[in-house]
């Protein structure tokens, strides 16, 4: 039998806290792993699907799986941009440099995502502009993952990383709300859906606090 948690248990790792009764608490940092995690799934699938002289092998139409992989990437930087960046980036002499470089990283993943929009699914071309969403939302995370989430995780308090997991699962649920239709969305409405109010070159959140 499992050891019983005590309150307020937080893991080595620092991304799971559990309550008073032993219930895991929701931490920011967990849920942009875990969506860190099934993006890496579903890019790998279609890696490998398209590894075959780029003409796929996933035994079926690829735009199923490519459609699953756009919304989930979409949803992921507006929720990021929304509710993460402004505390994420609030601290330290390059806060401003980071944060712009991770908005420029959603801004050209998104560009990526267009141009596949306009190729025909599963063509050689769109193999190509597929690959290229698969590299920069690759080098994108693995940039969060071993910068900027390491040291959020050092310096901001459980609570803070509790508010802000809430408001992200509010903000994933409300959108995900919006966009549900008696249809599917077709891939490029996807890709051409505005971003986040406020993407794009911008002044600094946190100059709005000085």
């Amino acid at each position: 039998m499992a050891a019983a948690t005590q309150p307020g248990h937080q893991s080595a790792c620092g991304c799971h806290r559990t309550g008073p009764v032993g219930e895991q608490v929701a931490d920011i940092i967990e849920l942009i792993l875990a969506d860190h995690r099934r993006i890496r799934r579903l890019l790998d699938a279609l890696a490998a699907a398209g590894g075959r002289e780029g003409t796929g092998s996933l035994g079926c139409y690829p735009g199923p799986v490519w459609r699953r992989v756009a919304e989930l990437v979409l949803l992921h930087t507006e929720a990021e941009q929304e509710i993460c960046y402004l505390p994420l980036f609030r601290d330290g002499p390059c806060a401003e440099a980071q944060w712009r470089d991770a908005i420029a990283d959603h801004d050209d993943i998104r560009a990526a995502l267009q141009e596949t929009a306009l190729l025909p699914t599963g063509s050689p071309a769109w193999w190509r502009a597929a690959a290229a969403v698969l590299r920069l939302t690759r080098d994108h995370m693995d940039a969060e993952e071993h910068g900027i989430l390491r040291s959020f995780a050092r310096r901001a308090s459980p609570e803070l990383r509790h508010e802000l997991a809430q408001r992200w699962v509010s903000f994933a649920v409300a959108r995900t709300r919006d966009t549900a239709r008696p249809a599917r969305i077709s891939a490029t409405e996807i890709a051409q859906r505005p971003a986040v109010p406020g993407s794009g070159p911008r002044e600094h959140p946190a100059a709005s606090l000085q």
